[in-house]
C-alpha cells in the first residue's frame, strides 16, 4: 500500500509533467499488451470485439475504455481482442444507455 509521501511524491511529479506528455504516455499504455492481473483470471482472457463505426459522428475513430487503471484504446470498425471485462464495460455502457433513453422516452411531458 502506498504512503502518503510516496502519493505525494507522485502528485509532485505529475505536476510537473506537460500534459501533452501525460497523455501521449496514456495513449503508449493503452496500446501496451494487456497484463494479465492473476493467473487464471477468466476475465482477462481475451474476446474479440468489434466496436462498429459511428454514423452520426465519422471522425469518432476510437473509443476508449479504462479497466482496473488500464486504458484501452479501441480503433471503431477493426475487429480487435481485449479482456472479456472490458467487452463486459461496453455491453454494460449499452444497456445503461438504452435504459436511459427508454426512461427518457416514457417521462417526457409534451
Amino acid at each position: 500500500m502506498a504512503t502518503k509521501k510516496d502519493m505525494a511524491a507522485d502528485l509532485a511529479e505529475a505536476a510537473t509533467k506537460d500534459a501533452s506528455e501525460v497523455v501521449k504516455e496514456a495513449e503508449m499504455a493503452a496500446r501496451a499488451p494487456a497484463k494479465v492481473a492473476e493467473e487464471g483470471d477468466p476475465n482477462m482472457e481475451l474476446a474479440d470485439l468489434l466496436v462498429p463505426m459511428n454514423p452520426a459522428n465519422p471522425k469518432d475513430t476510437d473509443i476508449t475504455v479504462g479497466l482496473n487503471g488500464v486504458l484501452y484504446k479501441i480503433k471503431r470498425g477493426a475487429r480487435v481482442k481485449v479482456p472479456k471485462a472490458v467487452v463486459e464495460i461496453l455491453e454494460n455502457s449499452q444497456a445503461q444507455q438504452a435504459a436511459a433513453m427508454k426512461y427518457i422516452a416514457e417521462n417526457v411531458s409534451e
